[in-house]
């Protein structure tokens, strides 16, 4: 299982989602593929919180506060 964590919204807050990935093995030192296993919606909950977080802090960018908005995630 992988993290990812997104930048920090100004606070130090680590707002993350996780994923899993499976590199297959070739041989002779070659990788032949990699699969990534992951909850969208996981990613997106952790999107709407981090932009939260960052409005409320301030640093909500344009762009991100268009997404918000779009979602309909205003409170």
């Amino acid at each position: 299982e992988l993290d990812n964590p997104m930048r920090d919204p100004g606070d130090g807050t680590i707002i993350s989602a996780t994923n899993i990935s499976i590199v297959t093995y070739a041989g002779d030192g070659l990788w032949s593929r990699q699969e990534d296993i992951y909850n969208p919606l996981r990613f997106v909950q952790a999107g709407v919180k981090w932009c939260k977080k960052a409005r409320e802090l301030g640093t909500l960018d344009d762009e991100a506060a268009a997404w918000l908005e779009q979602l309909g995630a205003r409170t």
